[in-house]
Order: C-alpha cells, then sequence, then structure tokens
C-alpha cells in the first residue's frame, strides 16, 4: 500500500506525530495535498517552543521540564535564523501560548522582538532572557536592545493572561502600561532549573491591578519589608490558588508572613526560606484551604518546621525538603497533626530504612491510606500528583 492510498483523515493523524517547525516546509512541498494536510496541522498549534541551543537533545529535556505536550498542541524549534525567515501569524495562526529558553550565552532578545512582531495577540509568554544572576531567584538581563526596545516588547503583551518572565524592565513596563486592565491571572514561572521569580515588590507596587491573579512565583527580600513599612491598605488576594514564594534575605523578611496572610485561598503553596527566625512564621494566620504545602528550608530545626505545618491543618499533599531531618516520631506526629494527609514527601536521603518502616507501619496501624516517599528520586511522584497537574494545566494548557 502506498502512503497515498491512506484517506486524508489518517494522513492528518501522521503529520499529528510531527512536532519540529523545521520539518513541515519539507511535508508541503511533496505534493498539494500534503500541503493542505500539514497547513490543517498547523491550524491546530496553540503552543510554540522556542529553545535556543546547540545540541538537538537539549529540545526533548526543554519539552519535559515545560510539560508543553507533544502532539496536536505543541511544536518546537531550535533554529534562531528561521525564526526570522518565516511569518508566524501566517504559518501557525491560532498560537496563544510562547514559551522562549535561551541555552547559549547569546542575548535572545532580538528573537524574542522578531517572534511576537510576526505572531498574533497571544495569551501566554514566558521568556528566559537572564545571563546573569544577583542571587539564585533574581535574574535581571539587561542589554542595549532590551533597553531600547522595552516599550516595543511591552506592546505586543496587550492580551496576556500568563507572563512568565522575571525581567524588571519588562515586567514594570508591562505593568505601568496594560495593569489596569487586570487581565493577568499568572505572573511568573517554575521550570526546575529555569524558573522565573518575580520580585514580589513590583506586585506590591501594583496591587490594585492585580487581585485578579490565580498563580504568582516571586521572592521577597528586605526591600519588601521597606515598602510594608510605607504601605499599610494592601488588597486581598482573594482569587490566589498557587502560590511560589521565596524568602531571599538571610536575617528573614516579614514580608513573606504578611503576604501570606493577604492569599487566604492559597491550594498549592510553595516556600522556600532561609532563616533562622521562627517568630517570623509563627505570624501566619491558620489556614484551612491549603491542599499542597511544599516546604525547601535551611537551617530549621524540627520544631520550626512542625509549627509551621500546624498552620495548614487541611493540607492533603505534604513535601519537605532541605537541610532537615526529622525523626520517625516527628514525623509521626506530623501525620496525626494532619488528618486529610494523602501523600508525604521527606527529600532527606539520609534516613535509617528501619526508621522509615516504622512511619509506614503507623500510617498501615491507623488504617490511613498515605503514600509515603523518602529520598530526592520521588521527587516526580510528588510532582505528578493529581492536585500539581490541576493547577499546572488550567494556566499552560487551556
Amino acid at each position: 500500500m502506498n502512503i497515498n492510498d491512506l484517506p486524508d483523515d489518517c494522513l492528518l493523524l501522521i503529520f499529528d506525530q510531527f512536532y519540529q517547525l523545521r520539518q513541515f516546509p519539507i511535508l508541503m512541498k511533496v505534493c498539494r495535498r500534503w500541503k493542505i494536510s500539514a497547513e490543517k496541522r498547523l491550524r491546530k498549534i496553540t503552543h510554540f517552543d522556542v529553545t535556543l541551543t546547540t545540541r538537538l537533545r537539549r529540545i526533548y529535556h526543554s519539552l519535559e521540564q515545560n510539560h508543553l505536550p507533544l502532539a496536536r498542541k505543541c511544536i518546537i524549534t531550535i533554529n534562531r535564523k528561521f525564526l526570522r525567515k518565516i511569518k508566524l501569524s501566517k504559518l501557525l495562526p491560532n498560537v496563544k501560548i510562547i514559551h522562549l529558553e535561551n541555552l547559549t550565552k547569546q542575548c535572545s532578545c532580538s528573537a524574542l522582538i522578531n517572534l511576537l512582531a510576526k505572531t498574533q495577540q497571544i495569551k501566554g509568554l514566558s521568556v528566559g532572557l537572564e545571563l546573569k544572576y544577583k542571587h539564585r531567584f533574581e535574574m535581571n538581563h539587561e542589554c542595549n536592545i532590551l533597553k531600547r526596545e522595552e516599550k516595543r516588547i511591552t506592546s505586543f503583551l496587550s492580551d496576556i493572561q500568563f507572563l512568565g518572565i522575571g525581567n524588571d524592565l519588562i515586567v514594570t513596563n508591562y505593568l505601568r502600561t496594560f495593569g489596569h486592565l487586570k487581565k493577568l491571572k499568572s505572573l511568573g514561572n517554575s521550570i526546575e532549573k529555569h524558573s522565573q521569580y518575580v520580585n514580589l515588590l513590583h506586585v506590591l507596587k501594583f496591587s490594585q491591578f492585580l487581585t485578579n491573579l490565580e498563580r504568582l512565583v516571586t521572592f521577597c527580600d528586605h526591600e519588601s519589608d521597606d515598602f510594608f513599612h510605607v504601605e499599610n491598605q494592601l488588597p486581598i488576594f482573594g482569587n490566589l490558588l498557587d502560590l511560589q514564594l521565596v524568602d531571599t534575605s538571610r536575617e528573614g523578611s516579614y514580608t513573606l508572613t504578611k503576604f501570606l496572610n493577604l492569599c487566604p485561598n492559597v491550594l498549592n503553596l510553595f516556600l522556600i526560606v532561609n532563616s533562622y527566625r521562627m517568630d517570623l512564621m509563627h505570624q501566619i494566620n491558620r489556614n484551612f484551604n491549603v491542599q499542597r504545602l511544599d516546604l525547601f528550608i535551611f537551617r530549621w530545626n524540627s520544631e520550626k518546621i512542625i509549627k509551621t505545618i500546624e498552620k495548614f491543618p487541611n493540607c492533603r499533599y505534604l513535601s519537605i525538603r532541605g537541610e532537615t531531618s526529622l525523626s520517625s516520631h516527628e514525623l509521626i506526629h506530623i501525620i496525626r497533626t494532619l488528618p486529610h494527609l494523602s501523600l508525604l514527601l521527606i527529600e532527606h536521603a539520609g534516613r535509617d530504612s528501619a526508621d522509615q518502616q516504622v512511619v509506614k507501619n503507623f500510617c498501615h496501624s491507623q488504617n490511613r491510606k498515605i503514600d509515603v516517599y523518602f529520598g530526592s528520586t520521588n521527587a516526580k511522584l510528588f510532582m505528578s500528583h493529581e492536585l500539581n497537574q490541576l493547577l499546572f494545566n488550567h494556566f499552560l494548557h487551556k
């Protein structure tokens, strides 16, 4: 049987398996029938993933990290020159979300501008422009192109609902220009090694425009504390469901606890805290809505950990990571404290296997159906659970 003997529906199903942009000009040159089928395939594309890299194998890593679907919705490219030749609005007329990841040492600002200029108005943009780190969570790439073209970049973002970028210039300019429209639902992006954490100071300064936020990836430091001293009247972020909050100050920023108390309806809470100061965590109000709690903590003793967890009594999924060690007795106490707990991940791998079994035996004796995991190798099991998938899919796959 010849491939051209297949009906059009079958041919289209085959074309649905192609996801590299460079493949489609080749398909379109075969014949008119293939050209029509390829164009139908491209009209299905809603996600365009650009990975600027010199190694083809990095493509698959990028797709895995971003949880972008290979079939039907997503198409990718690694060719910087190819981006300059195509008119994206004609080739991919229905693209709504663009992800640009730069894994090279070259500035990608010109590629971003070319990309935005050649597409229709988009709903989501995730960009990894940053090359220079102030610290682990703050990255401020500044180049002459970005300084000269920041207003032009912003002009393409009027309909944005998901802005996954941590760059101060673009975030500030966007909020000044289009923040009053209150369209933004997700700010910042969390993709393991290439996360885009937004400075919480921007969120606080433009808080009246961001009350519709449902997802926020942010960091705070002592600069945010100074803002709280000046501004006492801040709105409640009642729509915020997914919050990833990092305290980068060594002595502890009380902005972390103040802001948490402004987010009463959070379901998914990820905290990274690098501080000895337990008195700050005591200021957190009890939150009965948090279902998933992911703690990444440094230099904390077990008392601090337990007291913090007790603030979230309805937690179903709990992850404790970082420089910490909890005894089996302390873990059992946590399990008793959380009556709805169904999954527990303890990343610290130095635990005795007998100690682990004590915890699992306790759950069995109490008829508690809790999945208990020990060690960093099980982190993916935690990330794949239903609540994480529900929230992540809500913003990236709709």
